[in-house]
């Protein structure tokens, strides 16, 4: 965004200037495009049909000049973010140009849901996960060891014997459209399927 003092004119350049600017391009005005050509960049307030008072950003102070010689610069790889640019005539921001806005559309890539933690099925434990804890626990050495890297050691021997030996508790999703008994169904032919699958 700046006060270039440039002219771009009215005759597009694809990929860098729309339809719609105004005037005779000028010195400047070329030194623009050739930035703008070198860095990739388009002239966001040429891109939209406005009528001449949204194009003009600069009227002299006697109000017989005006013309276009702000601009809102873009990365041409966000081109089709953009969805507005033009001049605000009626604001009052205490200067011969006028406000210059663009309104841009994001989109964003969507984050990747963590793992959640696993779900243990509680209500079934097998001896064996208390055997193996307690002989873990048996075998861990206790003289000179500070508190948190005994909190570590017990903490991990517990993780570790219960992914080993207590099965997850899996809680399908509920599909809005079946019923509890089709669930269940469901539910029967995947265990059926599963012993088929071991013999």
């Amino acid at each position: 965004m700046g006060d270039w003092h440039a002219k771009v004119g009215s005759k597009p350049i694809t990929g860098i200037t729309g339809n719609f600017g105004l005037g005779d391009r000028n010195e400047a005005g070329d030194r623009l495009l050739e930035f703008c050509q070198t860095n990739s960049l388009f002239i966001t307030n040429t891109c939209f049909q406005q009528p001449n008072r949204r194009r003009y950003t600069w009227t002299s102070p006697n109000g017989q000049y005006k013309n276009q010689i702000d601009y809102i610069l873009c990365s041409q790889r966000w081109g089709s973010s953009l969805q507005l640019a033009k001049t605000r005539p009626g604001a009052d921001c205490g200067s011969d140009h006028e406000l210059l806005i663009a309104k841009f559309q994001m989109k964003l890539k969507t984050t990747s849901k963590t793992a959640r933690p696993a779900r243990y099925n509680l209500s079934n434990i097998p001896r064996k996960y208390a055997v193996e804890v307690k002989n873990s626990f048996d075998g861990l050495d206790l003289i000179d060891r500070e508190p948190e890297e005994l909190w570590s050691k017990v903490r991990d021997i517990i993780k570790d014997e219960a992914n080993k030996n207590i099965p997850n508790n899996k809680t399908p999703k509920k599909a809005k459209w079946l019923t509890a008994d089709t669930l269940k169904i469901a539910e029967e032919r995947r265990n059926a399927k599963g012993s088929e699958d071991k013999e």
